[in-house]
Order: structure tokens, then sequence, then C-alpha cells
């Protein structure tokens, strides 16, 4: 009486398991594709009269630096450099 009760219950855990096994199937066949895409290069070379990120953070920092002496040695809110 016991295993009649069981047997539906037996019949689901095996569909539901079929179904996780078929999604993971799925998913590994998805991820295995994306794997084989070809990945957009980077652009090597600079356009004429464009400059590397390197040149411009460095010309920011330096420009930043001629402020200052240009302002009397004073900082940003007229702070001086002594005064730090």
């Amino acid at each position: 009486m016991a295993e009649l009760r069981l047997a539906p219950v037996l019949v689901a855990i095996h569909v539901l398991e079929d179904l996780a096994a078929d999604r993971l199937d799925e998913v590994g066949g998805r991820l295995l594709r994306a794997e084989q895409l070809p990945l957009p290069q980077p652009d090597e070379g600079l356009e004429p009269g464009e400059e590397s990120l390197e040149e411009d953070i460095d010309g920011d920092v330096v420009a930043l630096g001629g402020a200052f002496e240009e302002g009397g040695g004073r900082g940003p809110g007229g702070r001086s450099h002594e005064e730090d």
C-alpha cells in the first residue's frame, strides 16, 4: 500500500531530474557557443591628433600644477601650500 502512494512521487522526481538535466545541457551548449565567438580586437593605433589616456591624464596634472603656481601659491579654497 505504501508503494502505491510512493510511486507518483518517484515519477515526479524522475521527471524533474530529466528537466534539470536538459536545462543543464542547454546552458552548457550556450556557454560553448559563446566561447567560440570572436572577441572584439582592441584598436592598437591612435588616429592623428589623438593622445593616449596616459598623456591626457599627465597633461591634466601638469595643468593643475600650473594653476597652483599662477594663483600665487594658493590651492583650492585660497589656502597656500604652507598651510597644508
